[in-house]
């Protein structure tokens, strides 16, 4: 086996582990897991040494330079998060609430060894698609590695590392020059406004607010990490499935990793998916392109269709939430012309200076359609089709105050197919590039050095100013409070469920309670997935009156019903109890804003014979734009 099949082999193996965990025993799982992350970071440094020692004594000109230089900063990107943590010593600093999303999971898997209890909402199972969430959760269990170094250093690193293999690799197979190969592929890893429409890529990369956001660019913090695996793992299969010279284990490989990706990310799945239906139709009829003709890669995609259709229905994944699809031409939430003109804008612009190269190269040329043709009909059909949120699920929303707009990113499925076009126009355009002569060429060598070298437009800023990163969160007080709280079991409960991150704009999003140290919650998030439980409203309002009213003996039998061994009291949101009495509570620890109170055994009662709940009010925020816990806005009256 090559270093470079290797790469791909274990970036596909690592996929399949994750998308397999919850099959596999309570006892192996984490070995499993351990031993296919070393796998696939072992695959993937045997190409890399081996990509050094065939570059050392090469000639290299200006393009693969560029390229190179684009992988290398999309890897700094997207680990830059856990070099500052570790070497700026900010062990409370996370970015994107996604990424803390991602950071509990992995907390409750190292806790539990698996998704049976979720941390953010107490006695239920994780249903989401956690992804390298297995990984890190798995290296804390067994090995006691920090779950940061691996969500924000580690899986990132090897993401990034991974793609870069398989798109020069992909390439490679098609006819691309090796030169052009790297070129291209670290240039479309290094390309601003991927997902972004012409206008405002331009309006971002001139407006200062604007341009030092890591959304502009693909490979950056903003990516969340199960999105960030699948990208890889399904660059990882289609290279090994569209393989020049294919092999047996290869084309097998192939068609379980595409297969896996729908219990990681299943919009990745559908747009890998779609590619690989179409690629082998095109193989099937022998489109020129598409040679020799054969039946193998339609076969594959058949297979990972299958595959994922068992994984649905043998392993748990969020189902029920969604109504029936239909069609709604003009009203839905995903306009045609979104997320779409850049790789279109680069699709025209190949077609048109790299004419001649792409006229001579069918492969190329071929796939590059085939991609092209993937975007506009995924695109085309989320425009035309409506996958509504069942009523029942969108009122619950509306009662809990969280955002009954915020949509499933089905869209987000075009993201494989628009890299994809980008990268192969980007090959056409390099390759036609590289026989320019005097100021054209120059001017090529200008607008490949600004591509290249653009993430450091966000990275920069956000080496210098942490705290100002993309949704930035960095709240010391509370982890020292978590970290001195007893654990003693049960869950806790806190005043305040607002994501920091400027100035408090996302309510209900409590991802750092349960993302620092792991603590279950009896609600910490209820913006994500949580509001679909039955009980949702009647925790909140549990938990509201719990704050919201002076101290009676409702409180300590509640606490003790409940189960709560522990409660956080955010000086942004103040109990209507706090600095009175309240017998149940002792407290244990404060820092910042935060106080934290054990639950002490007395002063529970029967808590078979709960008195009535107090009337109380909603807390008032002393600052933040969110409220303390609900989306709602506070009313005087409330509970009277």
């Amino acid at each position: 086996m090559t270093p470079t099949r290797a790469a791909l082999a274990s970036a596909v193996l690592g996929a399949v582990a994750v998308a397999a965990a919850p099959a596999i025993p309570d006892s192996l799982r984490s070995l499993v897991l351990v031993v296919a992350l070393a796998a696939w970071a072992g695959g993937t440094g045997w190409a890399v040494a081996a990509a050094v020692r065939r570059g050392i004594g090469a000639p290299w000109s200006a393009f693969p330079v560029m390229g190179l230089v684009g992988m290398a900063l999309a890897a700094l990107a997207t680990t830059e998060l856990e070099a500052i943590r570790v070497l700026g010593h900010h062990p409370a600093l996370v970015w994107n609430v996604d990424w803390q999303y991602a950071l509990g999971h992995a907390q409750a898997i190292a806790r539990t060894g698996g998704l049976g209890r979720s941390l953010d909402y107490a006695g239920v199972p994780i249903t989401y698609h956690v992804g390298p969430a297995w990984f890190a959760g798995a290296a804390r269990r067994s090995l006691g590695v920090d779950p940061g170094a691996v969500l924000f250093a580690l899986v990132p690193l090897l993401c990034t590392v991974t793609f870069a293999i398989a798109g020069v690799r992909l390439l490679s197979t098609r006819g691309v020059s090796a030169a052009a190969a790297v070129a291209a592929t670290g240039i479309v890893m290094a390309l601003p406004g991927v997902a972004f429409t012409l206008p405002t890529t331009a309006y971002c990369l001139v407006l200062t607010s604007c341009r030092t956001s890591s959304v502009l660019w693909t490979f950056s913090p903003d990516i969340a990490l199960n999105t960030f695996q699948a990208i890889a793992a399904g660059m990882a299969a289609l290279a090994l499935l569209l393989d020049a010279e294919p092999w047996p284990a290869g084309t097998f490989l192939a068609a379980a990793g595409l297969g896996a990706l729908v219990m990681i990310k299943p919009q990745s799945f559908v747009g890998y998916g779609l590619l690989a239906g179409l690629t082998g139709l095109g193989y099937m009829a022998g489109v020129p392109g598409f040679r020799p003709r054969s039946g193998r890669v339609l076969t594959a995609a058949l297979a990972a269709a299958m595959l994922a259709a068992g994984l649905l229905a043998a392993l748990p994944h969020i189902d029920g939430r969604f109504g029936t699809p239909a069609w709604a031409p003009g009203r839905t939430e995903f306009p045609f012309v979104e997320d779409r003109l850049v790789p279109v804008a680069l699709l025209l612009g190949a077609l048109l200076a790299a004419r001649r190269y792409l006229r001579r190269n069918l492969a190329v040329r071929t796939l590059l359609l085939t991609a092209a043709a993937g975007v506009l009909v995924l695109g085309a059909f989320w425009a035309l089709v409506r996958i509504p949120v069942r009523p029942e699920i969108v009122s619950r929303m509306v009662q809990l105050g969280a955002d009954p707009t915020q949509r499933a990113d089905f869209a987000i499925s075009l993201q494989p197919l628009r890299l994809l076009v980008a990268l192969l126009s980007i090959a056409g355009l390099i390759e036609s590039a590289r026989r320019l002569r005097g100021g054209r060429l120059r001017i090529a060598h200008g607008v490949g050095w600004m591509t290249a070298a653009s993430p450091l437009l966000f990275i920069v800023p956000s080496l210098a100013a942490p705290a100002a990163g993309y949704q930035a969160e960095e709240d010391v007080g509370l982890l020292e409070v978590l970290q001195r709280l007893p654990d003693r079991g049960g869950v806790l409960i806190a005043s305040d469920l607002a994501d920091p991150a400027e100035d408090y704009r996302r309510p209900l999003r409590g991802f750092s309670l349960t993302a620092y140290t792991g603590r279950p919650f009896y609600v910490a998030d209820l913006q994500y997935a949580n509001h679909a439980e039955p009980d949702a409203a009647q925790r909140m309002v549990e938990l509201r009156t719990f704050f919201g009213s002076p101290w009676t003996a409702w409180h300590s039998r509640w606490l003790a019903r409940s189960g709560i061994t522990g409660v956080l009291v955010s000086a942004r949101c103040v109990p209507a109890w706090y600095g009175r009495a309240h017998p149940s509570l002792r407290e244990a620890a404060h820092r910042g804003r935060w106080t934290g109170f054990t639950v002490t055994a007395g002063g529970g009662g029967d808590t078979l014979r709960i008195p009535a709940p107090p009337p109380w009010h909603d807390m008032v925020p002393a600052y933040g734009l969110a409220e303390c816990l609900t989306g709602l806005r506070p009313s005087p009256a409330a509970g009277d």
